[in-house]
């Protein structure tokens, strides 16, 4: 853990919608770590969502999840500053931009990892709701964790659905029950884990071969191709194109769990 007052912070890393990520010195033991910091001036509901991510952070212990390390509040910038573990090797969508896409043997040794990570929250009864590249690190020995809790939810029961009102995840990642503001559960995570390998085998994220930017465009696309996956590059695997195809069924209770998937024929090839 990280001991007020004893931090500092560096270079910036990422910068989204969430607030901004540093990298962090922890000046009592002089680890790396990394430092998202977001603003408390938000509505109630934004910080009640801050107080939620925080709640489920400290209850993951897992090789394939990010590990939360502490919070401190910086009052003269009206601030949070969350500690989490530094994943030097950064995210799969920044090693894509620096190296192009994935063989499917290191897609394979990624997807197992992740989904072990995906296959831990289920069991706790969490939905992360934002799977997608950005938000699958990897450190400087190739091991895969998930990160970015801010949409997750824990619901009440494992088989649990619950609507929510918000739109929660990247729009290329989200499932069609999330598009349609439906009632959802865990099928959606399988959803966008399904476009986050996609992701790494192509290089881009799923439909974006179609040009749409908005979430009412890709469910106008999507109701159009019902039933179908996205766009396919032509040289997969028959094993690797099955997976997707279980990942990206239309129903949700037609998709595999995450520790279903985590058995698929694909992941067990050498």
């Amino acid at each position: 853990r990280v001991q007020p007052g004893k931090w500092k912070l560096g270079n910036r890393i990422a910068r989204g919608s969430f607030g901004v990520v540093y990298m962090g010195l922890n000046e009592a033991t002089g680890a790396l770590m990394a430092v998202k910091v977001l603003s408390l001036r938000g509505s109630d509901r934004d910080l009640h969502e801050l107080h939620r991510e925080m709640a489920l952070m400290r209850a993951f212990s897992h090789p394939n999840i990010v590990s939360y390390l502490g919070a401190e509040i910086r009052e003269e910038h009206d601030q949070l500053c969350i500690f989490q573990e530094w994943v030097p090797g950064g995210s799969v969508s920044s090693l894509l931009q620096r190296f192009g896409p994935f063989s499917e043997d290191m897609t394979r040794g990624y997807t197992r990892q992740a989904l072990q990570g995906l296959a831990y929250l289920h069991s706790h009864h969490v939905v992360h709701r934002d799977i997608n590249g950005s938000n699958i690190l990897v450190d400087d020995h190739g091991v895969v964790k998930l990160a970015d809790f801010g949409a997750s939810l824990q619901l009440s029961d494992a088989a649990g659905s619950r609507a929510d009102g918000a739109l929660k995840g990247t729009p290329y990642f989200m499932a069609p029950e999330v598009l349609q503001r439906s009632a959802h559960g865990m099928p959606v995570d399988v959803w966008s884990f399904g476009g986050a390998v996609l992701q790494m085998v192509s290089g881009e994220p799923p439909w974006f071969s179609y040009g749409v930017s908005t979430p009412y465009a890709l469910l106008q696309a999507l109701l159009e191709r019902r039933g179908q996956t996205p766009p396919l590059p032509a040289d997969l695997s028959a094993g690797l194109r099955a997976f997707l195809e279980r990942c990206f069924r239309w129903d949700p209770a037609e998709r595999p769990t995450a520790a279903e998937l985590a058995l698929d024929p694909f992941l067990s090839e050498d």
